[in-house]
């Protein structure tokens, strides 16, 4: 419902725009008064028009925020948009074809990993090296690669011991093992 003295309200004629300062006087004319109007906003209880530079110098003027600060804030809030993630990647050896046994083991061991609450940096990965033997225990697994955490490190390896025994390798598979890189990443 539209309520009175607001934009694009019934009330539109008793609605009057602030006046504009340096800076929106400015934008508005860069935007050549193209810009178009933002219905029934609203900013601490009071209506505002989206025009030029409007909504932003008020936002600003009202919290009396610098410009850098509310840069520097932006650049935060992007930061943990864009966190890192973990990731499980899984690489068999060449010679080793049977996609379906490769995503079951992919998944056995991504369920089984517990990860730590403190991440390491983001592009980090720790590379744990299994070989799996033909009924699918596990001949050795061990830490190729350190991510520059002893938590994530330890987690990566704790996972394959959860993981095992993995399911038997195919009957088709020719060798009596098989090596698997896993790589538990965080980006």
């Amino acid at each position: 419902m539209n309520s009175p003295g607001l934009p694009g309200a019934a009330g539109d004629a008793a609605w009057k725009e602030p006046a504009k300062t340096a800076t929106q006087t400015r934008v508005s004319v860069a935007l050549k008064g193209k810009s178009p109007k933002i219905d029934e906003s609203y900013y601490n209880g009071g209506p505002i028009a989206a025009r030029g530079g409007f909504l932003y110098a008020s936002c600003v003027r009202k919290l009396s925020l610098p410009i850098p600060m509310v840069l520097m804030v932006l650049l935060a809030l992007t930061s943990l948009v864009w966190a890192g993630a973990p990731d499980l990647k899984t690489y068999f050896a060449s010679d080793f074809t049977d996609q379906a046994y490769q995503k079951k083991v992919h998944q056995k061991v991504g369920i089984s990993w517990k990860r730590p609450s403190e991440p390491p940096k983001a592009g980090s990965k720790a590379v744990v090296i299994a070989t799996i033997l033909r009924d699918g225990s596990l001949l050795e697994s061990k830490l190729h690669m350190k991510s520059g955490s002893d938590a994530w490190d330890a987690s990566a390896l704790e996972a394959l011991k959860r993981a095992a025994p993995l399911d038997p390798l195919p009957k088709g598979y020719p060798r009596t093992s098989v090596e698997v890189h896993f790589h538990f990443e965080y980006n």
